[in-house]
């Protein structure tokens, strides 16, 4: 804004939205994007946006001390980092305190404490008289934007009016450093600054410029001070915040005379950090907290739904051992604890840190599976695991987590218009294929179209035309039987047992016709723990590892199966909500895609043991022992509670 015309130079307000999207009518997918956007890009926040100013009110609140005659500039507050009035206790943003601080000091320093003393001494009344003529709190272009916000500057007697209510010293208190009840737009305070800069004159800022413009309101060079030294005061305080050591904004200074320039930093305090990010200009949105901080912005119901489940998968597993404490218990007992401790502290970890790992974790996992695919350990005609002496990893299992914290980085920054490139389509199918064709070949079909549906879920949500699914779909159905014609031996004979179990009863149908039998003898409320005749009697191979839920139904019946289910489907709620309400759009897609890829994983399984699918390497979430499962479960709980934690962090 020109200090002098009141001309408006640039405005701007991020994030923005492409027009030429509305140029031929947006598509639907196009406008839930936008509308949904947590960051609000339809929103203009220079004339829309209302905010606590923070420190950025100081130079009023003196100015109006000044004016008032509360104080002059040898006015000098003792500060020791808090102060403390009936009994409430006022922290300045340097914990040990800036000492004795004079007006100059003060403002250059933004000391808090000295602020308080001088807005307890000036009264919330002067300071909103002194606020409102230098245009806080009311329209800056008067009727020209209908979309234009008012802003709050509170007195005591707009609480009366409004709340009903006296007016309280605290709150003249906090008042004084930008904070409580007050509220302005951007464009007040460029205004304001700017008011300030012209030596204290009032202007009339505006956007069109034509002949009218030339006609100059009677009171346009009208003084806004009562003494002129006082805005110099102000001036050269602002002057020494940005320009001297020691000053808030001294890192914005430019070091050529010729460009310098005078500033008053301010951050609002709108959720609790430390006083010194506050005050240093640290973005609010970091979410430094405190362990216990962080330990309460857990998702609880997430949580206990996922304890459940491990004590759910614990007693399954106990039966499957015959009711013993044998291999499968104790192990999957030490893994359920070492990983759930592990989500714990991934959940601590903050958000960013997982986007900044994205590409690379995805580059480490592909790497493990070209590993594995030489020197890894071959069991049953397959090659997918390696020996870390602790745990066989099957960096497969990792893949279908890391491919969708490397698709949720990549579509983080990716601009609306080119989510449907070609480069951005061929790229992320290139994504996808790699981890794909290093499974194919262990080979381990089962998993490879887990990853590509854990893939493709980051796709949808990230809003790739939804026609590129259909045409991908019916190019699958239609090359179906050349694909078929490459399966394995083992691999057909899965498609045609699932087709007709009944064809080798004994044989390649015996695991399904087992299993359906099993499922259908629990009845409503099942056989009993431990009384599973399917799974005692050794019909059942395989019980433990992806036909657990077999087992489960036979001992629990239709209603233990529902609950297990409602279970799921909680999770999968929360997760989904969770990543609704992260500010981010990493975390909303890493939330999304996780959630998602948890939904086929589970429905998977399910319909394999029910015969509704051919069977496939498809684990039940937590239930079914295996390490690498889990592991890879639990990393992606542990980073979807990370997005809980840190819902309000931004990452640019």
């Amino acid at each position: 804004m020109d200090i002098f015309t009141g001309e408006v130079i640039a405005m701007h307000s991020s994030p923005s939205f492409d027009p030429n999207l509305f140029v031929f009518g947006i598509s639907q997918d196009n406008w839930q994007i936008i509308r949904n956007d947590p960051m609000k890009p339809l929103l203009n926040k220079t004339l829309q946006g209302r905010y606590s100013p923070g420190s950025t009110l100081k130079p009023i609140v003196a100015l109006s001390a000044l004016e008032n005659g509360i104080i002059n500039t040898k006015f000098t507050v003792r500060c020791t980092g808090k102060t403390e009035l009936y009994d409430q206790t006022y922290h300045c943003w340097k914990k040990e305190g800036h000492g004795y601080v004079s007006l100059r000091n003060a403002m250059k320093m933004s000391c808090d404490t000295y602020f308080y003393e001088i807005a307890r001494k000036l009264g919330v009344d002067k300071l909103s008289e002194t606020a409102k003529k230098f245009g806080l709190g009311k329209k800056v272009f008067d009727n020209l934007f209908e979309i234009e916000k008012d802003g709050l500057i509170p007195n005591t007697q707009w609480k009366k009016n409004a709340l009903g209510k006296g007016w309280l010293l605290g709150e003249t208190i906090i008042t004084g450093i930008g904070q409580g009840y007050i509220q302005t737009t951007p464009i007040q305070l460029c205004l304001m600054t700017a008011q300030i800069a012209n030596g204290g004159y009032k202007i009339y800022p505006k956007i069109l410029i034509d002949d009218k413009d030339k006609i100059k309101p009677s009171d346009y060079y009208t003084p806004l001070y009562k003494d002129s030294r006082n805005i110099k005061i102000i001036q050269d305080a602002m002057f020494g915040s940005t320009n001297e050591v020691m000053g808030t904004s001294y890192r914005s200074r430019i070091d050529n005379p010729k460009y310098q320039f005078a500033g008053k930093t301010g951050t609002a305090q709108v959720k609790k950090i430390t006083e010194r990010e506050r005050e240093l200009d640290f973005r609010l949105t970091n979410n430094n907290f405190t362990f216990f901080q962080k330990f309460r912005n857990f998702d609880y119901i997430l949580l206990i739904c996922i304890l459940l489940l491990g004590f759910i998968s614990l007693t399954t597993m106990y039966s499957t051992d015959g009711g013993k404490i044998l291999f499968h218990t104790k192990s999957h007992f030490t893994k359920l604890m070492v990983f759930t401790i592990m989500m714990l502290f991934i959940s601590f970890i903050n958000i960013k840190f997982w986007f900044s790992i994205g590409y690379l974790s995805y580059i480490v996992v592909v790497s493990l599976l070209v590993w594995t695919y030489f020197f890894g350990i071959t069991s049953s005609g397959s090659k997918r695991w390696m020996d870390l002496y602790f745990i066989n990893l099957q960096p497969s299992e990792l893949m279908k987590i890391f491919i969708i914290l490397c698709l949720a980085k990549y579509f983080h920054r990716m601009k609306l218009e080119n989510v449907n490139s070609v480069y951005t389509i061929l790229t992320s199918l290139i994504i996808i294929l790699l981890p794909m064709g290093l499974v194919i070949v262990q080979p381990d079909l089962g998993t490879s179209v887990l990853i590509a549906v854990s893939g493709i879920a980051v796709l949808w949500f990230a809003g790739i035309n939804h026609k590129y699914f259909i045409y991908t779909m019916l190019g699958f159905v239609i090359s179906l039987p050349f694909v078929i014609a490459f399966l394995k031996p083992y691999q057909k004979l899965r498609v045609l047992t699932f087709l007709n179990p009944d064809k080798d009863p004994l044989g390649a149908g015996y695991q399904i016709i087992q299993s359906k039998i099993a499922v259908g003898s629990g009845g409503i409320f099942g056989k009993g723990f431990l009384k599973g005749t399917q799974s005692y009697l050794e019909f059942l191979p395989e019980k433990h590892t992806d036909f657990i839920f077999t087992l489960f139904s036979e001992e629990f019946g239709f209603v233990g199966s529902v609950v297990l289910l409602v279970i799921y489907i909680i999770i999968i709620y929360r997760i989904i909500a969770i990543g609704a309400n992260s500010r981010s759009y990493f975390a909303k897609l890493f939330c999304y895609g996780f959630g998602a890829a948890i939904f086929v994983f589970i429905t998977i399984n399910m319909s394999m043991v029910l015969g509704l699918l051919p069977i496939v390497g498809s684990p039940l979430p937590i239930m079914s022992y295996g390490g690498s499962s889990m592991l890879a479960t639990m990393i992606g709980f542990g980073i979807v509670m990370s997005a809980r934690v840190h819902s309000q962090q931004l990452i640019a």
